[in-house]
């Protein structure tokens, strides 16, 4: 006995329904990324701010000071102002 396959009005239909999920899920998803792409950009300019204020208070550069412009690596802003705060309190 073989099993008869679904007419194709009804084979139509799962596919749309199909489709109907992944366009709900594609939307939920591309929200969420939004929305993480928003809290990122928005700690950015947190810290940016941060580097900012340390930079004007005049502690170590953001910079490591090398002569290879490729071996130069950034230093965090909690490392700055850890130095900033070390060199307050022995002056």
């Amino acid at each position: 006995m073989s099993k008869r396959t679904p007419a194709l009005s009804t084979q139509l239909k799962a596919v749309q329904a199909e489709i109907e999920k992944l366009k709900e899920k594609l939307t939920r998803e591309e929200a969420n990324s939004k929305s993480y792409r928003e809290q990122r950009d928005e700690m950015k300019n947190e810290v940016e701010q941060i580097h900012s204020l340390l930079d004007v208070i005049g502690t170590t550069p953001r910079k490591t000071d090398h002569e290879n412009s490729w071996e130069r690596v950034d230093i965090k802003a909690m490392t700055r102002l850890t130095a900033y705060l070390a060199g307050k309190k022995q002056a």
